[in-house]
Parts: structure tokens; sequence; C-alpha cells
């Protein structure tokens, strides 16, 4: 008897699963780059920067 061939078998399913999952994150990441959106960190906000300068040794 012959052996019947999926399509569809689950290596290929897996693989267009991540695909598609890869492609939607290229998506996000093209949107969020087009559009200047920076990610915040928790804690602080947009307004707080850091700086760092030379003090003479007294």
């Amino acid at each position: 008897m012959s052996e019947k061939r999926h399509i569809f078998d689950i290596s290929n399913f897996t693989v267009g699963i991540i695909g598609a999952a890869a492609g939607v994150a290229g998506l996000v990441l093209a949107y969020g780059v087009a559009t200047g959106w920076t990610p915040g960190i928790f804690g602080f906000g947009s307004k707080d920067r850091f700086s760092c300068a030379l003090q003479p040794d007294t």
C-alpha cells in the first residue's frame, strides 16, 4: 500500500507559524521605527536625564 502524503504536515506547519510570528514582529518593529517610538523604562519619565561632569579635586 502507498503512504498518503499530507500537504500540511507538522514540520511545515511549525515553520509557517514561526515565519508568520517573525513577520508580525518585523512589521511592529518597522512601525515603531517609522513613527519614532522609543520604549520607556519603568520608573523613569521621558524628561529624566543622566549627565556626568568632571569635577575638580578639592
